[in-house]
Order: structure tokens, then sequence, then C-alpha cells
């Protein structure tokens, strides 16, 4: 998978900040990132009950819901491609740089 447009962030009318991603060779999507302060309130409560194992694919199906995670679960995306996924998209969410958040990462 590969983000074709990760430092531009595209706007659908105003509303929801979205990413564009090739999910396989030659197929290109655009998905809607909801990024709702009430959107955020539902993905802290969900990571602190998921799993460990599972958590990254919560935090998409909520910010970009069930149909768009599947899709990209299912292109048999490589983990080091899905984990820069999900940075960009928290990255979109919070304003903040991914580097800053893996520094707060770090530091917390």
């Amino acid at each position: 998978m590969m983000i074709t447009d990760s430092g531009v962030i595209l706007y659908n009318d105003g509303q929801f900040p979205q990413i564009r991603v090739t999910v396989r060779k030659g197929e290109e999507k655009v998905y809607d990132i909801d990024d709702r302060r009430s959107t955020m309130k539902r993905v802290q409560a969900e990571l602190e009950k998921a799993d460990e194992a599972d958590k990254d694919e919560r935090i998409l199906a909520i910010v970009l819901g069930e149909k768009a995670t599947k899709e990209i679960c299912e292109s048999d995306i490589s983990m080091r491609d899905f984990n820069t996924l999900v940075k960009r998209i928290m990255s979109i969410i919070t304003g903040e740089s991914v580097e800053q958040l893996e520094q707060n990462a770090k530091n917390a």
C-alpha cells in the first residue's frame, strides 16, 4: 500500500479530511477520515479496552469505517505500511506531524 497524498490533506466539501492510498497496484482509493472530537473519544475508549494485537485495526474501523478497514486489511498490506498508514491518519486527525506523534509516544 502506498499513501499517494501523504503531504496534502484533501477535504470533502469542508466535511472530513481525506487520505488517498494505493491499496493494490493501479487501484487508488480515497478514504474520509472522521476527525470529530466525538470520534476521538470513541478511539480513546476503544484503546483502553482493545487487545494490543488489534488496536490499530480498531482505530481504522472507527475513523475510516468498517468497509474501508476491510478493504485495507484484505489488501494484504505489509505491517510497515499498515503502521505508516495509522500514524499518518492520526497525524491528520491531531494536526501533529508523524514525528511529533512518535516522540510523544516515546515520552509517554
